[in-house]
């Protein structure tokens, strides 16, 4: 079991490396409350990172730059970005057609998400929560869907990923983020709201709906939950694979291992290699999918958060947290043929879930991998859209909060 824990995350710690986008904010935090832009842009690598290039090696960087610059010019939905080991140059962040871009502070930190345009009266925001290395804008043909379905959308880059501020003084956590999702909720949505979540995304909007109660929360979809934060449980294995799995750790996850790992899944066809193992779709598997998951982890932080993640607490199960809102509608969408969270294996399979709660409803995608709205996003569509419709539709009485707590503040390292 160890030995097929050590090949399996690989594809699993990189499905998605992400970080913040370090290079997009002149303002300093405690001036920062909300910010709009369409789209943000990384400076080119200074002149001497280039200084001992040729001058035929720079023209043909330059012509190289500009043919896929030209190839991609005519759709507003595809940005140009040219990432390698050396440099990164001309990277804009994707924010889909109707959205912006905002940011906000979160217990000091800088937060980023992507908000629709259109509002609604008497209806609740749908809030997408992505997986590890994952960012708001991975979810873009959820986004184009519940637009054109006159939803409202807020879609959030949790605290270490995306554009998001990343700490290399946070223990991160699955209660950290539900923090996370309870105050940006509070603050910025229109309630009921109803979560979308992906692997670890799905297990922290399960902690927020457990923390957010009723009637805050109208319901929550699932998208291949995560069994927890990592892969196993300390408490789940044998003594002595224990004591493999803390050596496996600590060799893999270390700063000088696991940078050096790091820094070869962020390339961008190991990055491709690895997205075509998690997505069946290879179609799918565009210039824009590796941007997106891609660019954020050249800047700083990407690996720290990366390799501090990997090291956490497994945090907690599925199953108890279904069992504890059981008066909350819950949709789970599964690819059939995910080799992360496996449907039917593994210690917490998909197909074991509904016996945790009254409302649960399983829909199984065949040919489809661990990121089913991005995978087959015309199938996940039609069972998720009317999902959003039904249970974001505000009750009679106006829902209002008058008794607010966050469970879970920032634990800084000391």
């Amino acid at each position: 079991m160890t030995h097929a824990f050590a090949f399996s995350s690989v594809p699993a710690v990189t499905c998605l490396l992400a970080g913040t986008n370090a290079f997009t904010s002149a303002a300093p935090i405690s001036s920062v409350k909300s910010i709009e832009c369409n789209s943000l842009r990384l400076l080119p690598p200074p002149a001497r990172f280039i200084s001992t290039q040729t001058k035929q090696q720079l023209l043909e960087r330059h012509q190289r730059v500009h043919r896929r610059l030209d190839t991609t010019s005519s759709s507003p939905t595809t940005r140009a970005c040219y990432t390698t080991t050396a440099e990164a140059v001309e990277v804009t962040q994707r924010v889909p057609p109707g959205c912006v871009r905002k940011y906000y502070e979160w217990n000091g930190y800088r937060c980023s998400y992507i908000a629709s345009t259109q509002t609604e009266t008497n209806q609740g925001h749908v809030v997408l929560v992505h997986g590890f290395g994952g960012s708001a804008a991975q979810y873009r043909k959820t986004i184009t869907a519940a637009i054109t379905s006159n939803l409202q959308i807020l879609a959030v880059d949790l605290l270490g990923f995306g554009a998001s501020d990343k700490p290399n003084d946070v223990e991160f956590s699955i209660e950290l983020w539900s923090a996370q999702l309870d105050d940006f909720c509070f603050r910025f949505a229109s309630l009921p709201v109803v979560f979308v979540g992906n692997s670890i995304g799905s297990l922290t909007a399960l902690h927020a709906t457990e923390a957010m109660g009723e009637p805050r929360v109208g319901g929550v979809a699932l998208m291949n939950t995560a069994g927890g934060l990592v892969s196993f449980r300390l408490s789940e294995l044998p003594p002595f694979q224990r004591v493999l799995l803390r050596v496996f750790n600590a060799v893999l996850f270390n700063d000088l291992v696991g940078g050096l790992l790091f820094r070869w899944l962020r390339k961008r066809e190991t990055l491709r290699a690895v997205l075509q193992q998690v997505y069946v779709n290879h179609a799918a598997v565009d210039d824009e999918l590796v941007d997106i998951v891609g660019a954020p982890a050249y800047t700083p932080g990407a690996q720290q958060v990366f390799l501090r993640v990997l090291k956490s607490d497994a945090g907690p199960k599925p199953e108890p947290l279904l069992e504890d809102i059981a008066w909350c509608p819950v949709c789970c969408v599964w690819g059939e043929q995910d080799i992360l969270t496996p449907l039917r294996t593994g210690m917490h399979p998909g197909t074991e879930l509904a016996k945790y709660h009254p409302n649960f409803v399983l829909h199984t995608i065949d040919e489809c991998g661990h990121c089913p709205f991005d995978d087959r996003p015309e199938q996940v569509n039609q069972v998720l859209i009317p999902f959003l419709k039904e249970h974001t539709r505000a009750a009679e009485k106006t829902i209002t909060v008058t008794d607010r707590t966050i469970s879970q503040e920032v634990k800084r390292i000391e």
